[in-house]
């Protein structure tokens, strides 16, 4: 919901102010009065190449990653019917365009040695609370802590000692010491959002300029986390101990939808070196659909499994992946109403301002699958 639009290279140079100026493809999605300043047809695109850092501390270690992306942010024709006359109806013009709203490329690393905790402390209180007939099986299997007990990285403490409880969970990796540990995550993010306007912009007097745009919104969201612990070292509590080489957990999650959203807008000059502009979009009306999976490996160093209840075994390279999941919602963006103003100096230049206002509290997400309610909330 939080756009970061592309446009042409003359609006991207002006930080993205246009409300009030007109006579610019970015207009067709912005405000399409501006599309009513055109007094000739005109064809343009305009592609990028975005450089995007990510520094990251963990544990007194830093990582940094660089993300190139080369991508068109906007490119679109206007028709103009503009009838150069004095006074009266001065005619329009048609705009078609896509422009990028939004660029979700970027990736995140950190890496770090950490004797305090482990994803496993996670797993472990994740799964107290209930006892094993929580985990379904394999194949219906759709989150990460039943994939932890599918490697034998818990188990109920029953199995320990009988008198112990059986909702109540440990790991041999964590539970009988905490071990010093490599951990470290790599976070890759793809995608955007781009935006598809049919828009039309009149022109009354050279004084007043008003239009209407029809928006078509693409969403391809796709987003890779891998996390990984390796190199444990129990020498403070045991240096005998050798139990586990690594666990690596591997998340995806992808989400494509449309949307569909109006614009309408407006452009007074009530002289030829100023003029002020307001435009309201509606909410955007997204249908989406998430699919997620994942998987975990546990490379164990031949560690015998002491389980007098399902058997013991001998525990090496084990490895257990999710169901596909596929859930489809609905999300209602905010509306946004956008003011602009822009003084003109002759040939010397211009002054621009906008001013966006938008009221996140009014989003809503609905499935008729499942509840969102507490999303909502």
């Amino acid at each position: 919901s939080q756009t970061m639009p592309g446009g042409t290279a003359r609006i991207q140079g002006l930080a993205g102010t246009q409300t009030a100026l007109g006579a610019d493809m970015s207009a067709i999605f912005s405000n399409p009065a501006g599309l009513g300043l055109y007094n000739r047809s005109v064809f343009s695109i305009s592609p990028s190449y975005s450089f995007n850092n990510t520094q990251s501390a963990f544990q007194g270690a830093t990582r940094e990653v660089d993300t190139d992306k080369f991508a068109i942010d906007n490119a679109g024709i206007v028709f103009s019917g503009h009838k150069n006359r004095v006074g009266g109806w001065q005619g329009g013009a048609f705009g078609f365009g896509i422009n990028k709203v939004n660029d979700f490329n970027q990736t995140l690393r950190y890496s770090g040695t950490n004797s305090q905790n482990s994803m496993v402390n996670y797993f472990i209180e994740s799964a107290n609370g209930a006892t094993t007939d929580q985990f379904p099986p394999l194949d219906q299997t759709t989150d990460i802590t039943s994939l932890a007990y599918q490697t034998y990285l818990i188990g109920p403490e029953n199995i320990i000692d009988a008198a112990y409880p059986d909702d109540q969970y440990f790991s041999d990796v964590v539970s009988f010491g905490q071990p010093s540990k490599l951990q470290e995550e790599v976070i890759e993010q793809s995608g955007g959002q781009y935006q598809v306007n049919a828009s039309y912009g009149g022109n009354y007097g050279d004084f007043l300029y008003f239009g209407l745009g029809l928006g078509l919104t693409t969403v391809d969201y796709q987003l890779t986390r891998r996390y990984s612990e390796s190199t444990f070292d129990y020498s403070e509590t045991d240096p005998s101990y050798d139990p586990i080489n690594e666990i690596y957990v591997e998340e995806r999650l992808s989400t494509e939808g449309t949307g569909f959203n109006a614009t309408f807008g407006l452009i007074v000059r009530p002289i030829n070196f100023f003029r002020f502009g307001a435009s309201v979009s509606t909410p955007t009306l997204y249908n989406l659909n998430d699919t997620y999976d994942a998987s975990v490996t546990a490379n164990w160093n031949d560690f015998y499994y002491s389980d007098p209840i399902g058997g013991d075994t001998v525990l090496n390279n084990l490895y257990a992946e999710s169901a596909l999941v596929k859930s489809n919602f609905s999300l209602r963006t905010p509306f946004k109403v956008s003011g602009g103003a822009a003084l003109f100096f002759g040939d010397v230049g211009f002054v621009s301002l906008d001013v966006d206002y938008l009221d996140y509290s009014l989003m809503f997400l609905s499935s008729n699958d499942f509840s969102m309610d507490a999303d909502n909330d």
